[in-house]
């Protein structure tokens, strides 16, 4: 199944390749693995509780330097990045629920000038919490 989910996250990116990319991971170790294969084809970087240089990386972010960030729930809340589109890598791991994943989701369409942009949720499996999160955004919305 993670490879059917990089094809699908690769073939994502593809298609955004012109737009900033925020991709969401459970855990530093995912974080850095998948840092470690997206950076042989796009820009980017990783950011992390641990990261050194996180400040930095951010404002390279914010400032379209790097146009695809990998970071974990570090980047969850009060953070908001103008015209981005988010992906939940592995978003039915047991360290994402309802309220996380809404604040993931959350950082799409974060300005009048950018109301709109894409949110994908890559699971291995399907999650009640993926599901109540898709219809809490769907009510709001309404």
């Amino acid at each position: 199944f993670t490879w059917l989910l990089l094809i699908y996250l690769f073939n994502w990116l593809i298609k955004h390749k012109n737009e900033s990319n925020l991709v969401f991971v459970p855990s530093i170790t995912l974080g850095k693995n998948l840092y470690s294969l997206l950076k042989l084809i796009f820009k980017c970087a990783f950011c992390c509780s641990i990261s050194e240089n996180k400040d930095a990386v951010i404002s390279d972010f914010k400032n379209r330097k790097i146009n695809l960030l990998i970071a974990t729930t570090i980047l969850e809340r009060g953070i908001t990045i103008e015209n981005i589109n988010v992906c939940v890598f592995y978003s039915d791991h047991k360290v994402f629920d309802e309220a996380s994943l809404i604040q993931m989701s959350g950082r799409v369409g974060r300005s009048f000038r950018y109301p709109e942009g894409d949110c994908l949720f890559l699971s291995r499996s399907k999650s009640k919490e993926v599901d109540k999160c898709i219809g809490s955004i769907v009510e709001a919305n309404k």
